[in-house]
């Protein structure tokens, strides 16, 4: 099973959010959405399943608190103590979601 994480929307709002002009952002959206079809058609050719799957990056992985950013990206839990990057929480989630 792959779990593809459902980042488009929020995606495209962080690149606005940091000032990419619009025609970037348009040609990046072009080509993440190109992507995400030519694996969809992969998985699907080859018999794999898959899910789209929206896997939070705000959220503890292990007791679903709210996580606080410090700077660098990182985020940590005030409950349990998980740190981690920014972009390795959803991967967390997606272990967590397979086992």
């Amino acid at each position: 099973m792959v779990i593809i994480d459902d980042v488009i929307e929020e995606g495209r709002r962080e690149l606005i959010e940091n000032g990419l002009n619009n025609g970037l952002l348009k040609l990046y959206l072009a080509g993440l959405r190109r992507f995400v079809k030519i694996l969809t058609n992969q998985l699907t050719w080859y018999g794999v399943p898959y899910q789209f799957k929206r896997l939070p990056s705000t959220k503890c992985p292990i007791c679903e608190h709210e996580l606080r950013q410090l700077p660098g990206r990182v985020m940590v839990c005030d409950q349990c103590e998980f740190k981690a990057n920014r972009d390795l929480v959803p991967i967390q989630w997606a272990i967590k979601i397979r086992c």
